[in-house]
């Protein structure tokens, strides 16, 4: 409680804001009485590779890509009220992390970003800027290239899907942001 009051007086002596990732529900709460409040919601599903359909009405491509290059397409992606942009030296910092990829899938000249990881014949996809009927097709592919069972996904919140809480924010102004604020990329 001293700590989150000590960082909370420098953050408002600098005019700054804080954003936190409870690492549980409960946990909510607990920030709540700091004075933060839930501001940024994420769609997270999974897939069974065994009922993956592929969709194979569409071309695409997966290349590498320059960090400079992943973060162009993200800022381009998730532009809007309450995006959390990332300077090229955290992203580069985040992005080659061990055992950690980052692709770009092209399709008819649109540039999507994919940033995953494989554990224990799981394929753990952190960020993505494309759409889940995309994405599917996408796991089946990359299903190919690793030994994988199931896909965890975790992206922006998806309209007329269940979205979850994901992240806080403390201002002493008392910032509000829109419903599709996006921070999904932490290092959890």
């Amino acid at each position: 409680s001293k700590l989150m009051e000590h960082v909370k007086s420098i953050a408002d002596k600098n005019d700054e804001i804080l954003v936190l990732v409870p690492a549980s529900e409960s946990l909510f709460e607990f920030y709540r009485k700091f004075g933060f409040c839930e501001s940024f919601y994420i769609f997270e599903t999974n897939y069974s590779l065994e009922k993956i359909k592929p969709n194979n009405n569409f071309m695409f491509n997966i290349s590498e890509l320059k960090e400079e290059e992943y973060l162009k397409i993200r800022n381009k992606a998730f532009d809007n009220d309450g995006y959390i942009s990332w300077d090229l030296k955290h992203i580069k910092y985040a992005l080659n992390l061990e055992n950690r990829f980052y692709k770009k899938i092209t399709i008819k000249s649109q540039d999507y970003i994919i940033y995953y990881y494989i554990y224990n014949q799981g394929l753990y996809i952190i960020e993505t800027s494309l759409t889940p009927d995309i994405l599917e097709t996408v796991i089946f592919y990359l299903s190919k290239e690793y030994i994988i069972k199931n896909a965890f996904v975790r992206m922006k919140t998806v309209e007329n899907k269940t979205n979850r809480r994901f992240a806080m924010l403390y201002s002493r102004n008392k910032i509000g942001l829109n419903k599709n604020a996006y921070i999904n990329l932490v290092l959890d």
